[in-house]
């Protein structure tokens, strides 16, 4: 598992990228959520000589009012941001095909630019690829309908799960986050990818 310590500076450090760009973009609603492992609590600590030991933090990075614009200008709207920082700009990676890599010391975060795909469709959003001859496109994902999908695949487990976290913590069920628990499908998972890890070491 992943400790509360270091999941926590991921935390603090994907929301403070958040309100960077936030403030420099208001017009754009720019909000960034975790996708991929950290949403699902599925994340394990990496082996020391997988990607030098980094954790790998994929992160949502949505502009809610940018329905209009180009899937170009979306890229390049939080990645001039990013390269405008005194801070992420020592931090920021070469521009990915979906995605801009801050790396840190521990962790690196994969952040995706995108936009709702329409008001009709409140899961699904539009994001950006990169071509190889520099022209930009248009794609489709629904990581937030994916999330939803994967809680209900736990179903009752689920429920039990965040209730007796809940009583634990003395939290409301509606602060707690797939990251804070433990199902059985949660660590299954984790099992797996460790022994992926293993199996094609070097």
């Amino acid at each position: 598992n992943v400790s509360e310590t270091t999941t926590k500076e991921i935390i603090a450090s994907y929301e403070a990228v958040g309100t960077y760009l936030g403030n420099l973009e208001e017009d754009l609603d720019i909000k960034i959520s975790p996708q991929g492992s950290m949403a699902l609590g599925t994340m394990i600590k990496p082996l020391s000589s997988d990607k030098n030991g980094e954790y790998d933090v994929d992160l949502i990075c949505q502009l809610t009012n940018g329905e209009s614009l180009t899937p170009e200008q979306v890229k390049h709207i939080v990645g001039n941001r990013l390269h405008e920082s005194p801070r992420y700009s020592k931090m920021l990676d070469p521009e990915g095909k979906r995605c801009w890599t801050l790396k840190y010391t521990d962790f690196h975060m994969d952040v995706l630019p995108c936009t709702p795909l329409s008001s009709e469709n409140s899961n699904s959003i539009r994001i950006t690829e990169r071509l190889d001859n520099n022209t930009y496109k248009d794609g489709i994902s629904n990581p937030k309908g994916y999330i939803e999908w994967f809680k209900a695949k736990m179903q009752l487990v689920y429920t039990e799960a965040l209730q007796n976290y809940a009583e634990k913590r003395n939290v409301e069920i509606e602060k707690i986050h797939l990251y804070n628990l433990r199902t059985p499908l949660q660590m299954a998972i984790q099992i797996l990818k460790r022994h992926r890890d293993i199996m094609f070491e070097g």
